[in-house]
């Protein structure tokens, strides 16, 4: 677990420096890394990088989602577990996978009223990866857990349902849900609603790559995950050398996974940068290959148990707002479309989407759905916003500073 790791790397500190409060937000040239490290800019040249910048929760816009009450499952979570807090009293949980059984069955804990858990995926021809998922086995009897958590509770578990709005008068106060089929596709007609003052939306992860797209690696668009991942080798190694990935950064896989990835990522870096040899690289990742075959095998088999599908977005009327950031409304894109353009930088001088405090990461992947699902665009020939310096907020200060003054 993270304490063991951190137990792990202070007994390696003469070999190992961490620097807590430190901010990537640049990067000059092809391994030259700006920081913002407890309010000093920092110039790093290095031989090699791993980059772990890990996910963020999935947005799926519907009518009313800006409501207060309403917030991503993750979000709720930590409210849950770091700050002791109840997200609200009577909770609607809507999106697909796992996390919402553990979200929800924390919810009771704290004593919440969760009046449903609606999920979009079907279990229909979940038997054909039973294989797969059998190969983790502490895995499933969690998950199967969760479940029977629920229904001694009393909690309902809607299959092929999805978010159709919210509703309420300054907050979040009707939930409505809409029937899908296997595919995603909304069923006419077929809709649900329950009173709530809150609703967790979970639809999944999506891969954090700005600063992947920041160090000029190759990317290519995901289908099981409905984003973009960078492109890299057995090694973990991207296209431009010295320059390796691993966790969600690299494609979600969760926390498993991301540990052994880690571990091949820094092997290898270690070999580019000559620290250890080639050779002691490739005994010592040996192991680690073995492993993550297995875990990628479940996750295969988790990524069509749990599909994302362009489909969820289907929602979005044009007076949904789609940039939060920057308030532009759904309607706003398709305008933007129409009058010719698919290129997504191109949208973002039109429109101003994307220019905000996240710098498009939540509002780029529903464009990106919208642009397939409604225009018939291929996501794979869809090119990501350019990122700019600052990636991130920094003091304005550090912007002043001259580069060749940077330690």
């Amino acid at each position: 677990d993270g304490r063991s790791l951190l137990t792990q790397a202070a007994q390696l500190s003469d070999a190992i420096t961490i620097w807590n409060d430190a901010l990537v937000w640049g990067v000059f040239d092809s391994r030259q890394l700006a920081v913002a490290c407890r309010d000093d800019l920092v110039i790093i040249d290095a031989k090699a990088i791993v980059v772990a910048p890990g996910a963020y929760e999935r947005p799926v816009p519907v009518p009313g989602w800006t409501l207060p009450g309403v917030m991503t499952a993750g979000g709720a979570q930590v409210l849950l577990k770091s700050q002791r807090v109840r997200p609200g009293q009577r909770v609607l949980l809507a999106g697909s996978g796992p996390l919402q059984l553990v979200v929800a069955d924390q919810m009771l804990d704290a004593g919440m009223d969760v009046v449903a858990v609606v999920e979009s995926a079907s279990a229909r021809g979940t038997w054909r990866y039973l294989p797969e998922l059998l190969s983790r086995p502490g895995l499933i009897k969690q998950g199967l857990g969760y479940l029977y958590r629920l229904k001694r509770a009393g909690v309902p578990m809607l299959r092929s349902y999805v978010l159709h709005a919210i509703e309420g008068d300054r907050q979040a106060q009707k939930a409505i849900l809409g029937k899908v089929d296997p595919g995603c596709v909304p069923i006419p007609g077929a809709k649900k609603i329950f009173d709530v003052d809150t609703v967790c939306i979970g639809y999944g992860l999506i891969p954090s790559t700005w600063l992947t797209h920041m160090l000029g690696c190759r990317h290519i668009y995901h289908t099981l995950v409905g984003g973009w991942i960078p492109d890299y080798d057995e090694n973990m190694q991207t296209d431009q050398s010295g320059v390796f990935v691993a966790g969600d950064g690299a494609g979600i896989a969760g926390v498993l996974v991301a540990r052994l990835e880690g571990k091949l990522a820094g092997l290898y870096a270690s070999a580019y940068a000559g620290i250890i040899s080639a050779r002691q690289a490739q005994e010592a990742a040996r192991p680690i290959r073995g492993e993550l075959a297995s875990l990628r095998k479940f996750r295969y088999a988790m990524d069509r148990v749990y599909p994302f599908s362009p489909d969820l977005y289907a929602n979005m009327t044009d007076e949904t707002i789609l940039c939060r950031c920057e308030g532009v409304k759904a309607g706003d894109i398709r305008r933007a479309v129409r009058e010719g353009t698919t290129d997504l930088n191109d949208i973002k001088k039109r429109t101003r989407m994307g220019m905000g405090y996240c710098q498009g990461a939540n509002c780029m992947p529903a464009v990106a759905a919208m642009l397939a699902r409604e225009f018939a665009v291929d996501p794979a020939q869809i090119q990501t916003m350019t990122t700019r310096p600052p990636a991130r907020p920094i003091p304005l200060h550090l912007l002043m500073v001259d580069m060749e003054d940077g330690r």
